[in-house]
């Protein structure tokens, strides 16, 4: 389970995109791929791929009405790194590449999110130590 850097950040984001006129259904996973680098549904994967001919055959109508916002939203609120090709949004969901973080229970290590609460699948907080 990873939790939002902090609510602030959260909030912020969910209200940015409700002003761009993001459809409700998409805010939820695009918050998570933001704040947490974690995968979206297919259609949001495909528009943050830069690839056209897929979000358009992926999305449902009201996405399909949306992309034009969409596209605006992802351009002046997302973080560059994290949109325009596939190869930029695999980089985006490896969290980076260098941070690494150590359960303080079983003392496993994985890759993770650049914020938030990393939890173990044993139960035990995992801590930053990279």
């Amino acid at each position: 389970m990873h939790a939002s850097k902090s609510l602030s950040d959260h909030l912020d984001l969910m209200n940015s995109m409700e002003r761009h006129g993001i459809p409700r259904h998409l805010r939820y996973g695009l918050c998570w791929y933001a704040l947490n680098h974690r995968p979206t549904g297919d259609f949001l994967r495909a528009v943050l791929a830069n690839d056209f001919t897929q979000a358009v055959l992926r999305a449902d109508d009201e996405s399909f009405a949306a992309l034009r916002e969409l596209a605006r939203f992802i351009h002046c609120e997302m973080p560059e790194e994290s949109h325009g090709s596939e190869e930029k949004v695999r980089k985006w969901l490896e969290g980076n590449g260098d941070r690494i973080y150590r359960c303080g229970n079983c003392g496993c290590s994985r890759p993770g999110p650049r914020f938030g609460v990393v939890v173990c699948a044993c139960g035990g907080t995992m801590e930053r130590v990279a």
